[in-house]
C-alpha cells in the first residue's frame, strides 16, 4: 500500500454473515481467536500513534 492509500481493511465480518455466537471446544481455535483480537487492538493502537505523529508534523 502506498502512503496516499486511504483504503481500510475491514477486520470484522459483516453482521449478516457472522454467526450469533461462536463456540468451539478446540483450544487451538480459541487461541487463534485471542490472537486475532490482540492483533486488532495492537493495530488500532498503532494507528492512533501514527495519527498523533502525523498531527505533530
Amino acid at each position: 500500500m502506498s502512503q496516499g492509500d486511504s483504503s481500510q481493511v475491514q477486520l470484522e465480518p459483516a453482521p449478516e454473515t457472522a454467526p450469533p455466537t461462536l463456540q468451539s471446544g478446540d483450544p487451538m481455535f480459541d487461541r487463534l481467536a485471542t490472537l486475532v483480537i490482540e492483533t486488532k487492538q495492537q493495530v488500532l493502537a498503532l494507528e492512533e500513534r501514527v495519527a498523533a505523529l502525523e498531527a505533530q508534523n
